[in-house]
């Protein structure tokens, strides 16, 4: 018993979440997580943020003393940061300083999707991951790292021990998803309904599936929205990869995808997910996502609320259940705990 006490306080479980002008939003993803993550106190919590204007930047400046817990970091260079963020090696060792000589192999900065790019992907790229692959030193297989980003909003209680376990389990799994399961019947972004693949129950409340063989949503098993993935796994592939914002980084995940389809083809997930993303807005123009339209929802509008003292009242999306992974819903807002 004591030795499954102490592996058990080995455990480590990061988490990141993206945030980019959006105070009001991301201070609903950090209440509903306290309110429906049952072991949140085992999660070493950041937020990367990028304030557009020192409006923006006051508000996550506020938010850091609302939220001491929180580790709040302000963006300069992305790539730099996140890696930093994730380096799991004791600073000034060797390890962290081989790591750092690595993640600078090579990064050539060009614009998504130009020409220079896509020669640096067809020509160079490999050759970049697999030096960073052979040289990254060893991961302690029991770090773990979640991604999210400042338009969830969770709905169910859940345990990222449940993540966890079944990652520790089933060495075939490449993550596993807090977005996904048997009601996320609809893909927003392609704007169509979405087939459910073949589920195998690895308990009651959890089920697997085969991503390299499943649509949409569903074949999508690398992103940066929420899920739960081995460090082990993801930071010598992200740390082979030239990318300088989230989307860009979700870009170049998901089109090197196929790296782990023979090794780890399965993603696990709740049978009813735990949280979505109410893409009411926009911040970024580098990939042409779909969002909302309602100029009562854009940046500066929802800023200005921030402002006034008012919040998103996550209370009210609890036992919501999402047809989606990304769902436009209505915000409803509080003001000294008083509906609007």
């Amino acid at each position: 018993m004591d030795d499954a006490r102490t592996m058990h306080k080995e455990k480590i479980f990061r988490g990141v979440i993206f945030s980019k002008d959006r105070a009001l939003q991301l201070e609903a993803v950090l209440r509903s997580l306290q309110l429906h993550c049952q072991d949140l106190e085992n999660l070493q919590l950041n937020v990367l943020y990028l304030a557009a204007n020192e409006n923006y930047l006051r508000q996550y400046h506020h938010l850091r003393q609302i939220y001491p817990e929180v580790n709040f970091i302000g963006q300069r260079n992305f790539r730099r940061d996140l890696l930093s963020l994730l380096n799991p090696y004791p600073k000034g060792s060797r390890a962290e300083r081989t790591f750092s000589r690595l993640c600078a192999i090579g990064i050539p900065g060009f614009p998504l999707g130009s020409l220079p790019d896509r020669i640096w992907r067809r020509s160079f790229e490999y050759l970049q991951r697999s030096l960073v692959k052979a040289g990254m030193p060893s991961i302690n297989t029991n770090e773990y790292i979640v991604f999210l980003v400042d338009d969830n909003i969770f709905t169910r209680t859940f345990t990222l021990d449940s993540a966890m376990n079944a990652l520790e389990e089933r060495t075939d799994l490449l993550g596993f998803s807090l977005r996904l399961g048997e009601n996320t019947t609809y893909c927003y972004v392609n704007d169509r309904k979405q087939n459910l693949p073949t589920f195998t129950q690895f308990n009651e409340e959890i089920v697997l599936f085969d991503w390299t063989k499943s649509e949409l949503d569903f074949g999508y098993p690398l992103e940066l929205s929420s899920s739960v993935y081995r460090l082990a796994d993801v930071l010598p592939f992200i740390a082979g990869l030239s990318f300088g914002n989230p989307n860009e980084l979700e870009d170049r995940m998901a089109f090197r995808a196929r790296t782990f389809q023979v090794t780890h083809p399965y993603l696990a997930c709740y049978r009813r997910s735990v949280t979505f993303c109410n893409p009411v807005n926009k911040v970024q123009k580098i990939i042409s996502n779909r969002s909302g339209q309602n100029n009562d929802y854009g940046v500066d509008t929802l800023a200005l609320r921030f402002e006034h003292g008012e919040r998103i009242r996550v209370q009210d999306y609890s036992g919501f259940v999402p047809s989606a992974c990304h769902q436009e819903i209505e915000l409803v807002f509080e003001r000294n705990g008083e509906n609007e």
